[in-house]
Formats: C-alpha cells, sequence, structure tokens
C-alpha cells in the first residue's frame, strides 16, 4: 500500500492490532468484490469507481474473520474473475462491465415501452431463424450420411476388385502349373 490515500476509504478493510490499535489491511472489500490492496488504483495512483470516504475510525476485524478473507482471496487470485474485478475499479472500466452495462442501458426502458405486435414480430423472427438452423444442420448430417455411404461403396468395390485379382492370378499360376482343371475354379 503506497499510497496514504487508500486508508481513507471506506472498503479497505483493517485488522486489530495489539494493544487494541487497527491497523490497515492488505484487502478491499468494495462492491466489485474481494482484492487486494496493492491492486486497487488508489494504491497506484488512479482514480478507483468505488472510492467512498471513511467516516470515523475504522473497525478492525478480529483474528480469525481477517484469515478467512485471506483465504478466501488467495483462491480467487489467479482466476480470470479477479483480473476482470480489478480491470473493472478503474474509471474506464474493463470492457466486459461497460459491455454489460450499454447492454444493460439499452433494454431497460424498452421493456415497457415494447407494444404487443413487436414482440410477435420478434418471436416469428425467432422461429424463422430457428427453423433456418434446423435445416441447415439437417443437411449437414444428411451429406454426412452420404459421405459415410459413398466410402462404404468405394471400399466394398476395392475389396471386390483385390479378391478379382487373386482370382485371376490363382487361375494363371493353375494354368502354367497344368496340374487342375479350369472348371475348379469359376
Amino acid at each position: 500500500m503506497e499510497s496514504p490515500e487508500i486508508e481513507r476509504c471506506a472498503h479497505l478493510i483493517h485488522h486489530a492490532g495489539d494493544r487494541g490499535r487497527t491497523l490497515p489491511g492488505g484487502f478491499c472489500q468494495c462492491p466489485a468484490g474481494l482484492i487486494h490492496a496493492n491492486d486497487c488504483p488508489i494504491s497506484n495512483g488512479q482514480e478507483c469507481v468505488h472510492f467512498k470516504e471513511r467516516d470515523g475510525a475504522p473497525e478492525g476485524l478480529d483474528e480469525r474473520a481477517y484469515e478467512k478473507l485471506h483465504v478466501q482471496l488467495s483462491e480467487a487470485f489467479v482466476s480470470r474473475r479477479y483480473f476482470h474485478r480489478v480491470r473493472s475499479l478503474c474509471p474506464a472500466g474493463d470492457a466486459w462491465h461497460r459491455r454489460k452495462a450499454r447492454l444493460e442501458e439499452l433494454y431497460a426502458g424498452t421493456e415497457d415501452e415494447a407494444p404487443f405486435e413487436d414482440v410477435e414480430k420478434v418471436d416469428a423472427a425467432y422461429v424463422i431463424e430457428r427453423d433456418k438452423l434446423i435445416e441447415a444442420r439437417r443437411k449437414r448430417d444428411a451429406a454426412r450420411e452420404e459421405r459415410k455411404q459413398q466410402e462404404k461403396d468405394r471400399a466394398a468395390e476395392q475389396a471386390r476388385i483385390r479378391v478379382k485379382t487373386v482370382v485371376e492370378r490363382a487361375r494363371d499360376t493353375v494354368a502354367e502349373k497344368g496340374n487342375v482343371a479350369t472348371s475348379y475354379l469359376d
């Protein structure tokens, strides 16, 4: 925690130290979730979208609760969700969170304003698209079955040709030796 500014934040977790003092901890629990204080934008000299000035003295957690938070953070520390959580703290925010916010803004006002006819048009468009996808899948499956059948036919033809050549070789060999009648080979 390089910046003293982070100690003014209400989201910074403090733990009970010796002689009844509270010491700033290494965690920040903001609306985005639990993050390490070194990953907080304030500790890096930037703005944080969840910064909130603390009123009064901070309350310190006991050692057991503080250790529980430490274990929870250790489990999530290397996950992709933690990465998005940290990136969402800056004012520019993570692209994923900005896209989610834009979609929420876009669809927030349309729920009550959409007339019933538009819902029917959307449902009809959905059915049309669904039917197109089903037909495309059916065609792919039919083409796959046709290819399998062609491969089977080709393999059977090659096997028949191989057997024919073996029989022809045997006929030539027997005819050369002259000791077996040709009628046995037919």
